[in-house]
């Protein structure tokens, strides 16, 4: 999905609790524009509404 918004102009963001799983991911994604980030999903390091979709 990340890839597929990306191509269609989204900005697209990542995010997960383990490093290694976060490699691996920029790897496979790295001429696309995506942006990465280690973090909890209890307590997620993004601003309030400042996402129009989230999958």
């Amino acid at each position: 999905n990340t890839i597929f918004f990306s191509e269609n102009g989204c900005e697209a963001h990542g995010c997960d609790v383990s490093k290694d799983a976060l490699l691996e991911a920029e790897t496979r994604v790295k001429e696309y524009s995506v942006n990465f980030t280690e973090c909890s999903f209890i307590n997620l390091n993004y601003d309030d509404n400042g996402f129009d979709v989230v999958l």
